[in-house]
Formats: structure tokens, C-alpha cells, sequence
């Protein structure tokens, strides 16, 4: 009878325990984007826009394009990529494979990294400095240049 409890304890921990990923960390993550100064903005895949900082809610399941610009700055690229997630491995252990099969069907079975975007924006203006310096000195007198 003891020895009964047990198998059918297992049996419902490996029932609810089914995408084990799924219940506890979701399909979806949220990324912190910063940037120095504030107000860029951030492109996400070419489709969503924001205005950092900015709190990004993306999908697990695939990987994702930052394009962060502001005008008078460098435009700056940041790949989020997905990567297996720890989860996927106890999953397998108290889910089996319907659980593993779930997690990877919706994207649970990842996690994004980085999930904290930090960029320092980099001025355009010392590069039209050098751009705009002026030629070599004049010799007094001649009109020409240094030879």
C-alpha cells in the first residue's frame, strides 16, 4: 500500500510538473534598455519602437535586433539572443518529454541574453571636428603651403 502512494505521487508530480518551464518563468522576458544620454530610440526587429529606458517584454523563442539611435550619436546594434534555459533540464527530469516538447514549443524552454542593455552612446561631433580641421599653415607670404 505504501509503495503505492509513492508511484501514484510520482505519477501526479510528473502530471503537473508537465512544461514545468512554461508555468514558471512564461514564454516571454523582459529586457532593461538604457542608454547615456536617455531618449534614444530603440528599434526592436525593425518593427516595435520605444524611447529608452525601456522595459521590453520579447519572446523566448526566437532571437531579437536592438537598432538603438539618437540623433548626434553613433547608431549602436545589440543581438538578444536566445539560449537554453536551466529549466529545460529538470524539465526533463519531472516532465519528460511532453514537458520538454512543450517548453520548446512556446518558447519557455529559453532565456534572453543580456537581459540588462546598458549603452553609452558615442557623439558624432569629435569625428566633424576632425573632419572640418583646417589644412596645413600657410607660409607667411607666399600663399603656398609647406613644401
Amino acid at each position: 500500500m505504501r509503495k503505492t502512494k509513492h508511484v501514484l505521487y510520482v505519477l501526479l508530480a510528473a502530471l503537473f510538473l508537465q512544461g514545468c518551464a512554461s508555468i514558471m518563468q512564461g514564454s516571454t522576458q523582459h529586457i532593461s534598455v538604457t542608454t547615456v544620454p536617455s531618449g534614444a530610440t530603440v528599434l526592436v526587429n525593425g518593427i516595435q519602437r520605444f524611447t529608452s529606458p525601456a522595459m521590453i517584454e520579447l519572446p523566448r523563442r526566437e532571437s531579437h535586433r536592438l537598432d538603438i539611435s539618437l540623433e548626434g550619436y553613433h547608431p549602436e546594434v545589440v543581438d538578444v539572443r536566445h539560449v537554453p534555459s536551466n529549466m529545460t533540464a529538470g524539465n526533463i527530469i519531472a516532465g519528460g518529454l511532453v514537458g520538454y516538447f512543450v517548453d520548446q514549443s512556446t518558447g519557455a524552454a529559453f532565456r534572453l541574453v543580456p537581459e540588462v542593455v546598458q549603452i553609452n552612446l558615442r557623439p558624432l561631433a569629435p569625428e566633424l571636428e576632425k573632419a572640418a580641421t583646417v589644412p596645413a599653415k600657410m607660409e607667411e607670404g607666399t600663399g603656398r603651403g609647406p613644401n
